[in-house]
């Protein structure tokens, strides 16, 4: 993943008899970390929900913009071919190496939704929940150790990660739905699936 240090968020009140979750903020194309936490309103969150944040930054393409490398459809334009599951899988094996970490969980924004989903299939093996907000699962072959908790949040009407299974990046990508399901499928979960409603 190259040289991209990254600090250990750690509760003020941090108390080594005790075990606290671990949050992994991926943000979006063109985005950074810092301003990712920022849009997510987490910047206390170390203290003020009482667990350890790792906040990384992408890698810079040749336009400027960071981006994570997961998968065919997002975002390595320039062809550079970061191992970003290494990366950020290091980070994690290295924290939970150190500290008392209770539960490992990554929440991503478009092309960190679609890195978050990347690292459930790639290295369940620690990862136990993931959210994203705008991003689709990869298209890349997905066989995850073990369960993971995902929860997918999308506008219909987003014009930039579209809601529809449809070309994103110039590959098909599924949408929204067809992500969920697939998840549902990996995961064994049963029954039919619930519309829980709409919101503007």
């Amino acid at each position: 993943g190259g040289a991209r240090p990254v600090t250990l968020q750690v509760p003020t009140d941090f108390d080594a008899s005790k075990s606290y979750p671990l949050l992994i903020i991926l943000h979006g194309y063109g985005a950074n970390a810092f301003l990712q936490q920022g849009y997510f309103k987490l910047n206390d969150a170390a203290t003020t929900r009482q667990m350890f944040i790792l906040a990384p930054d992408g890698t810079l393409d040749s336009g400027g913009s960071q981006f994570w490398n997961s998968g065919p459809e997002c975002c390595d334009f320039g062809g550079l071919e970061p191992d970003d599951v290494a990366y950020i899988g290091g980070m994690i094996d290295d924290v939970k190496a150190a500290w008392p970490v209770a539960s490992v969980a990554l929440l991503g924004h478009s092309n960190g939704a679609f890195m978050a989903y990347r690292m459930a299939c790639e290295r369940a093996d620690v990862i136990d929940q993931i959210a994203g907000l705008a991003g689709h699962a990869s298209t890349l072959p997905c066989n995850p150790t073990r369960s993971v908790s995902v929860l997918h949040i999308h506008g219909t009407g987003d014009a930039t990660v579209p809601y529809e299974t449809g070309v994103f990046g110039g590959v098909q990508s599924p949408g929204a739905v067809d992500s969920v399901t697939a998840w549902a499928t990996k995961n064994g979960c049963t029954g039919a699936r619930a519309a829980a409603g709409m919101k503007d």
